[in-house]
């Protein structure tokens, strides 16, 4: 659960991430960027393993609201023999062309960043690199459709 968790974070920073300030090209429309988005499915690159069930029908809903000053919440509802089970965790978080860095309240000493792959008026996709345990590069990557 908690490695779940780790890589929703994780995906949800990426989505804001991205290139220099130079190009309007590189930049993201904050109007887009801003709102409710819900993740309907996850890549993660160490294990080279799409996670596909998400949502109300499969008993794991995660979202994450981006406000336009700055902060966002990060909701998991997981339903798991009959029982419900909510977590939400505050952040801050900043954007600097297609680079968005999430900083958790409990766990402000490791701040989250991740690149922006695509953002549409209904889509988003978060990258975020990492070096595994082997001491290569990978990529994971996160899905979100928008709801709010």
């Amino acid at each position: 659960m908690k490695k779940i968790i780790a890589m929703l974070c994780c995906a949800a920073a990426l989505t804001w991430a991205g290139c220099s300030d130079d190009d309007d090209t590189d930049k993201v429309d904050m109007s887009l960027l801003t709102g409710k988005w819900e993740v309907t499915k996850q890549y993660d690159g160490e294990l080279d393993r799409w996670y596909e069930n998400f949502g109300e029908a499969s008993g794991f809903v995660q979202t994450i609201e981006l406000r336009t000053d700055g902060t966002g919440t990060e909701k998991t509802i997981e339903i798991y023999q009959e029982q419900v089970y909510t977590y939400e965790y505050d952040f801050t978080y900043t954007v600097h062309g297609k680079t968005i860095t999430m900083t958790y309240e409990e766990d402000e000493e490791y701040p989250s960043t991740g690149y922006i792959e695509k953002l549409t008026s209904d889509e988003l996709v978060v990258a975020s690199s990492y070096e595994g345990e082997d001491g290569r590069t990978y990529t994971d990557k996160e899905y979100f459709k928008r709801i709010g």
